[in-house]
């Protein structure tokens, strides 16, 4: 994998994932360097889930929209996001440095 290039003002974030400690997960994307509408999904169960073990997150492409994405948390369907613009304009994907990625044992299709 490559090193993330500097990000450049105008720089787009195609799909943010950011769990936060209390009890929500947001999605967004970024803009031309702005946040846009964020999805808030909140749960009392996501703190255990997310900050506290191991989870696995399952981002997969919506098979009619290249800009839709479906989203799972543990295997569970959490919710469907659309992005601003489609997936084709994607050069690289980005990530914390203190999530591990690992590939899947079964196959999510």
């Amino acid at each position: 994998m490559k090193e993330r290039p500097e990000k450049k003002p105008s720089e787009d974030i195609l799909f943010h994932f950011n769990p936060r400690p209390s009890s929500m997960i947001i999605l967004n994307t970024c803009s031309k360097s702005k946040w846009q509408d964020e999805v808030i999904i909140d749960g009392s169960d996501l703190d255990a889930m997310l900050l506290k073990n191991p989870f696995d997150l399952i981002i997969k492409i919506a098979r009619e929209r290249e800009d839709e994405f479906e989203v799972y948390l543990n295997d569970v369907f959490l919710t469907t996001f659309r992005s601003p613009f489609p997936i084709t304009a994607t050069k690289f994907i980005g990530f914390s440095p203190c999530i591990r990625i690992s590939l899947p044992s079964k196959s999510v299709y």
